[in-house]
């Protein structure tokens, strides 16, 4: 496989990167782009930026750019695979920018605005767009020879590249940190990660486009001379899959003999365990095709007629979970991809043809189905926990007039449901239904200051019906100990008036394992935080200026929010600290501590803050 590598010269680079402008020049244009965004977006986060118009378009472009890789790059192949006239290239690639711009505009005109919905759905994109990519240019019958042999050369050309621009990440990161050590120059710790930016972005990218296969130099034969991988296939992968089939096979005993309904969780193994074998068969494919292989050919055969029975035991699963739960996206892709293991079992048990590329058609085609419409997996699942949201509010009276009420005792409902009604809220609120919950809720409000993420909505939504406790920590597995307390704050949406710099999330560190190289730079300060047993201390370019002892706080916030619990979960501000040194005030806010008292004395045991910073 690497054996065909030309020798690294600074010709072959050069010509390399000529080649690769002429075949992917809108490609490396994006690539240029994308990166310049990131980089300058990593430049200014040490800042606060309100409503930053800048921060809110570089982030677009870059989202515009990641999926503009893999689109413009199938885009060009398939003009290759038709050898079409070169005006046809640039209407491809035309049509393509095109469609990459009604995308950016589509995007939320805010960044911060994003719901979960957008992120998952442009990583779908992308997907769809890879598999396309790699599999349309061999639609023909008795291809999937050749698209085997162009998944492997494109494969390859990713690790080496990813080594390449990995190992040389590591030199320059290690060049910069002898210098900061042995010269004393101080070195931002958000250099190493620009590096990471530029190497992977532009490096990493170009090195992988210069190298791409091309659709019509694929060759389907080569496999052959591989006998590590068939040594791989046949006496490891074979062997684990019948070792997972027969604990699989063991539990549906358990089923059908006990009459024991399946466990939820017992989906999640099934479709990995199948989804495990069908990547040995893709894996496998060349040999299969080869009359020396019966052994497999009759392995896989029973390996596809097992996945049925299981499949059916998936569905039974994923069905239970949603009688008592209701749909979410991550059932119903288990629910998919349950019916894509089954349409595969039965293709390549029945078909004679049995294409390869027939996999990321499918896998495709139901990416984009699960990810828009109104039988998207988003719209299906908002739709199911709505209507649950409103069953649980009517089973315990909590609506009037269309919006919520103040229940006298929140102890009439049980923490489950409690419990069950918070998750409702927030899930919708991270679809960004913001609609369906504001009638709900008409005194859950933003104002303009503090902006309501979702955990924060939610949390407010249940305290404006009166209730207070929410949180169902039984059977996760936290120990009750009456000396330990752990508060971990949900809603980290901070009031910044009067602060000009934020710095964190911050790990606190004890004072002995304090990395040098850690440090946050604001101006020409570079500052660092760490604790001592107790006390929070911060250091503005290598010297204490401030130090602030949690003890007093500890005996108040233990009393205030579980006096016996082990874990709770508070709200912004409730875990709050300020002071202020001779050059500069400091607001600290805990998203998460944890301390333990063993007698008198309290020690901290690990911390995350974020902190506000004004110079005087």
């Amino acid at each position: 496989m690497f054996k065909r590598l030309k020798w690294l010269s600074v010709q072959n680079i050069w010509e390399n990167i000529q080649e690769l402008l002429l075949r992917f020049p809108v490609v490396a244009a994006l690539t240029v782009i994308g990166t310049a965004s990131a980089y300058i977006l990593v430049d200014r986060q040490q800042k606060i930026h309100t409503e930053d118009t800048l921060d809110h378009i570089l982030t677009k472009i870059l989202l515009m750019c990641i999926l503009g890789i893999p689109l413009l790059t199938g885009l060009v192949l398939l003009y290759e695979k038709f050898q079409w006239k070169k005006h046809f290239y640039w209407v491809l690639q035309a049509v393509g920018v095109v469609l990459l711009g009604i995308y950016y505009f589509v995007l939320p005109e805010n960044p911060s605005d994003f719901s979960m919905v957008q992120g998952t759905r442009l990583l779908i994109f992308n997907i769809v767009a890879y598999l396309l990519a790699l599999s349309v240019p061999f639609y023909e019958k008795s291809h999937s020879l050749k698209f085997w042999r162009f998944v492997e050369n494109a494969f390859a050309r990713l690790v080496i590249s990813a080594f390449f621009s990995l190992t040389l990440w590591i030199g320059i990161a290690l060049s910069l940190a002898a210098i900061d050590y042995l010269f004393g120059v101080t070195i931002e710790g958000d250099t190493y990660l620009k590096m990471w930016i530029l190497i992977g972005g532009i490096f990493g990218t170009w090195f992988f486009l210069a190298g791409f296969p091309s659709v019509r130099d694929s060759l389907p034969d080569r496999m052959e001379q591989s006998r590590i991988l068939k040594i791989f296939i046949q006496y490891i992968c074979v062997p684990l899959l019948s070792i997972f089939f027969v604990i699989l096979y063991v539990y549906l005993g358990k089923i059908v003999i006990l009459w024991d309904w399946p466990k939820g969780g017992v989906a999640d193994w099934i479709l990995g365990f199948s989804s495990a074998g069908f990547l040995v068969y893709i894996l496998a494919y060349p040999l299969l095709e080869k009359s020396e292989h019966p052994f497999l050919k009759k392995f896989f055969r029973v390996f596809f007629a097992l996945v049925i029975p299981m499949v059916i035991i998936l569905f039974m699963a994923i069905g239970i979970r949603v009688q008592e739960y209701g749909v979410t996206e991550s059932r119903y892709l288990v629910a998919l991809g349950g019916i894509l293991l089954l349409l595969s079992s039965l293709y390549f048990l029945f078909s004679k043809q049995k294409e390869l590329k027939m996999l990321p058609y499918l896998a495709a085609g139901f990416l984009f189905f699960a990810a828009w419409g109104p039988w998207s997996m988003y719209s299906l699942s908002v739709r199911s926990q709505y209507a649950r949201l409103q069953n649980l509010l009517g089973q315990y009276h909590l609506v009037e007039n269309g919006h919520t009420i103040q229940i006298q005792d929140e102890n009439t409902i049980p923490l489950k449901d409690r419990a069950s009604l918070r998750s409702k809220i927030e899930f919708l609120h991270s679809h960004g239904r913001k609609d369906l919950l504001e009638p709900l809720f008409p005194t859950v409000k933003p104002s303009s200051t503090v902006i309501y993420n979702d955990y924060m909505f939610a949390e407010e939504a249940m305290q404006s019906m009166g209730i207070k406790e929410f949180y169902d920590y039984s059977g996760i597995g936290i120990p009750e100990d009456p000396n330990y307390t752990y508060l971990n704050v949900q809603t980290m949406v901070l009031d910044t008036t009067g602060y000009d710099n934020l710095i964190g999330p911050v790990y606190l560190y004890q004072e002995q394992f304090l990395p040098r190289d850690l440090g946050y730079t604001i101006a020409s300060s570079t500052f660092s935080f760490w604790y001592d047993k107790t006390t929070v201390k911060v250091s503005e370019n290598g010297s204490e200026i401030f130090a602030v002892d949690l003890a007093p706080y500890f005996a108040d916030w233990k009393e205030k929010y579980g006096p016996t619990a082990s874990r709770k979960d508070v709200m912004t501000g409730q875990m709050m600290v300020d002071g202020q040194s001779a050059k500069a005030r400091f607001k600290f806010f805990f998203e998460q501590l944890s301390w333990k008292k063993d007698g008198d004395t309290w020690s901290l045991q690990e911390g995350t803050v974020k902190v506000l910073v004004d110079f005087k």
